[in-house]
């Protein structure tokens, strides 16, 4: 719609110039009008495409959307077998989930959890002291003379 509206307001512009301050007859002024609303038309179009569009389109990356070992605070506590609400932040946003507990034990309001699995709208967390105590350790190679 900008390279349409840049088109005509050039077009016109000239069509003006054109038929008002030169000789030129009425064919060789519409001429002259279409060839200058043409190039404004392309100059808009260019600009629009390279500068302000590319900034605006946003790149997703599938890493946005996977949960899993998300860190967040419980902003509604989980009763047992219940459901609670956890709030985390990805991909430089605040956002909110409603929880349930991975072993299905009550967790309170505050506590730290990690989400440990997403399924159909819902986390699935483990307090954070029991993700970190289950985590495997990694392993460092044993040095030269050592046992």
């Amino acid at each position: 719609m900008s390279t349409i509206l840049a088109f005509l307001t050039w077009f016109g512009g000239a069509g003006y110039l054109l038929t008002e301050y030169s000789g030129a007859g009425t064919l060789l002024a519409l001429a002259g009008a279409a060839a200058v609303g043409l190039v404004g038309a392309a100059i808009v179009f260019l600009f629009l495409t390279r500068v302000l569009l590319p900034g605006q389109t946003p790149y997703l990356s599938p890493d946005d959307f996977d949960l899993t070992g998300t860190i967040g605070r419980l902003s509604v506590g989980i009763r047992a077998n219940g459901t609670g609400e956890v709030v985390y932040s990805k991909a430089g946003s605040r956002r909110v989930a409603s929880a349930r507990s991975e072993q299905g034990q009550p967790m309170g309001r505050g506590s730290e959890v990690v989400i440990v699995r997403a399924e159909k709208g819902v986390a699935y967390v483990e307090p954070f002291e029991e993700f970190v105590k289950g985590a495997p350790r990694p392993t460092t190679p044993a040095r030269e003379g050592e046992a």
